[in-house]
């Protein structure tokens, strides 16, 4: 109901005469659908596996949707009142657009944060942060031009302090888990990481270097930022691909016992390493415990078998992953970049 009747509005501005050309209207229905078709899938991962991360994309790409519905309120206004000049720079709903901004950043923190299983209770202060800054340069900046920069670009340093909190983590954290889920998602944070700097780039460009060099005028307000759509899509979908393989792994093998976030993600590898060595079942339950470093007899006490079928476990193993020794599935599993 919403998306229709934000396409009614939208087309009427079209047809007589509004700001927002033909293609755009298009790109930005195309991205708030793809918003919208990512944060399914998350939820419905998020309602098998009950991983916070999943529900902090489902809301993200939620919020993002309406975030991006804002920037039709300055097409039906100028459609509205015809006869008063457009300014460029004119930030549209400033308020609205520090509440969306903050929940952006607050669930882009809350997805990392469930991720590696931190605190959470940190996540609030760099999304109070930008709601100080983004009213201190709205109120504290007269230039519109460099109000609206330092504005807008607000957004882009929420962001890129979470991956730097995450690169200092990585280096000073001692936790062996922790830095194999960094390193398993380094693309996703070094991709993530480059569309915040051509945020930063595009508002420099389109709100500062435009105006200074009195180029031509663009088919879209500056507030408008395509590196920022390809940001947050970027991470919504990163996610909702994964969530898709979760979906299937849950309808194969549900899990049936309550996990520490740490077991969980053993678990969850070795359903991937024994799908690229073709382990049987009980092979991937014998790989999971020597993953946690259990002995053969430890092994078949925790799976109610005797040492001899755990041994043959074992053998299988190292056959079929071309290991020597248990160390060096030890050591390939936590070193191998499977795609996660």
């Amino acid at each position: 109901m919403l998306i229709a009747i934000l396409v009614y509005n939208v087309v009427v501005v079209a047809r007589e005469g509004g700001t927002l050309t033909a293609w755009l209207f298009y790109y930005t229905l195309t991205i708030m659908l793809l918003a919208a078709f990512a944060g399914a899938i998350s939820f419905s991962a998020f309602t098998i596996s009950r991983r916070k991360t999943y529900l902090g994309s489902a809301i993200l790409s939620v919020i993002y949707f309406f975030d991006i519905a804002l920037v039709f309120r300055s097409s039906l206004l100028s459609n509205l009142f015809p006869h008063q000049a457009v300014n460029p720079y004119t930030i549209t709903g400033p308020y609205e657009s520090i509440l969306l901004g903050a929940l952006l950043i607050i669930f882009t923190w809350y997805i990392t944060f469930s991720y590696l299983n931190l605190p959470l209770k940190w996540i609030a202060i760099p999304s109070l942060s930008f709601i100080v800054l983004s009213l201190f340069f709205y109120f504290g900046i007269s230039d519109p031009m460099w109000r609206e920069f330092f504005f807008f670009t607000a957004r882009a340093i929420g962001f890129l302090s979470l991956f730097s909190c995450v690169a200092i983590y990585y280096f000073l954290t001692k936790n062996r888990v922790k830095k194999v889920l960094i390193k398993k998602q380094s693309i996703f944070f070094l991709v993530s990481f480059v569309l915040c700097l051509a945020t930063i780039i595009w508002n420099l460009y389109f709100m500062v270097y435009s105006s200074l060099n009195n180029l031509s005028q663009w088919p879209f307000l500056p507030e408008r930022n395509f590196a920022e759509n390809a940001f947050i899509l970027f991470v919504v979908w990163y996610i909702a691909l994964r969530a898709v393989y979760i979906l299937r792994l849950h309808m194969n093998q549900p899990p049936t016992i309550d996990l520490s976030h740490e077991d969980e993600f053993v678990l969850e590898e070795a359903g991937l390493y024994s799908r690229k060595y073709k382990l049987s079942p009980a092979e991937s339950k014998v790989l999971v415990k020597i993953v946690q470093g259990d002995t053969n007899q430890q092994i078949a006490s925790a799976l109610f078998v005797e040492v001899t079928t755990v041994k043959v476990h074992v053998h299988n193993i190292l056959k079929k992953t071309g290991r020597a020794s248990r160390n060096e599935i030890i050591s390939d599993f936590w070193h191998s970049h499977l795609m996660n």
